[in-house]
């Protein structure tokens, strides 16, 4: 797999699988936004990204493992029928795990400035939150 969900190597074809994956999760994107209140959940103000609580390479790295697909170089080597399978099990992996949170771009970038890019948890992005809301107290915004 590569380092981190945003490599720009696309080790073995995952940049391809991933992006026509991550096209799939139109359910995941709504219940995330509903969620959210349609609003950055750091800010309050209107969002334009969706962040993965779970990262989302360690996602593919689970839906690969259950499958047992191999990751091939372009997505035109999947046969259709592989290609059901990895976007059905990559639709209940994220059924396992938190829905996304909602960020401005700002925040978004900030997060990965912080914790990188790929493998990132839950209790970073609790750890990021926590440290937002208290950057705003000592400025008393």
């Amino acid at each position: 797999m590569s380092s981190g969900e945003n490599s720009p190597s696309g080790k073995g074809g995952v940049t391809e699988i991933h992006l026509w994956l991550r096209g799939k999760l139109g359910k995941w994107r709504r219940d995330s936004v509903k969620s959210c209140d349609n609003k950055c959940v750091i800010t309050g103000e209107e969002f334009n990204h969706i962040h993965h609580l779970y990262s989302f390479n360690l996602i593919l790295q689970d839906v690969f493992n259950k499958t047992g697909i191999a990751v091939k170089s372009s997505i035109s080597e999947y046969t259709q029928e592989e290609l059901d399978v990895l976007a059905d099990t990559c639709i209940k992996e994220h059924m396992e795990h938190p829905l996304g949170i909602c960020l401005k771009e700002e925040m978004h970038l900030l997060f990965h400035e912080n914790y990188g890019y790929g493998d990132n948890t839950p209790r970073q992005f609790e750890e990021f939150k926590q440290s937002c809301i208290n950057a705003k107290k000592s400025l008393n915004i």
